[in-house]
């Protein structure tokens, strides 16, 4: 990777034992709210986003865990308040950006030069999971069209019966996005979204 051909910095892939498919079919033995008894998880709630914890950090924690203490070095900005007072509250974490002053405008510029800009910039504003419920109706269409089999995928897990989650954006199902979609692709060109 070029961040250790670059940077002299090793790069570990760290991956979770589980995935998004079991995440939404995770049946709860002894959930806290009974009317959950006997259903699967279902969709992520957004806000409330199972797989960062489950998919992202359990593994990060087990990584951090088996190396013994070491500092985390975090991608936050100059320009993002919020999320350094948060960091300010953790220990052996820095935010290099924001010691040195890079406000979150001239990241993208810093990673192009670097050769770090992931290949999903190319065609949406947002890089995260294809399944998130925080992505936009437009985010979605890009998905649709340029990922069908995964926008297939979502369609046959709205079909699931026995979910605890069954909305998976904001209240709406993914047939009511899929409409929505259609909606948005039948305007005409010269309108901006």
């Amino acid at each position: 990777p070029i961040i250790e051909e670059q940077f002299g910095y090793k790069v570990y892939i760290l991956r979770d034992e589980s995935d998004y498919i079991q995440e939404f079919f995770y049946t709860p033995k002894n959930p806290r709210i009974p009317e959950r008894a006997n259903k699967h998880a279902g969709f992520l709630l957004g806000g409330m986003c199972v797989a960062n914890r489950n998919l992202k950090m359990r593994p990060l924690r087990k990584f951090f865990a088996e190396v013994g203490e070491c500092e985390q070095i975090v991608g936050i900005c100059a320009d993002e308040s919020a999320r350094l007072q948060k960091l300010s509250k953790k220990v052996n974490r820095r935010a290099l950006l924001a010691e040195l002053g890079i406000e979150k405008h001239e990241t993208a510029q810093i990673c192009r030069n670097y050769n770090l800009r992931s290949p999903i910039y190319k065609t949406g504003k947002r890089q995260g999971c294809w399944f998130c419920p925080n992505t936009t109706i437009k985010g979605f269409a890009e998905l649709k069209k340029r990922h069908p089999e995964l926008w297939e995928e979502l369609r046959i897990l709205s079909l699931t019966e026995n979910l605890v989650s069954q909305s998976f954006r904001h209240e709406l199902s993914v047939s009511e996005i899929d409409r929505r979609i259609d909606e948005l692709n039948s305007l005409p060109e010269q309108i901006s979204i």
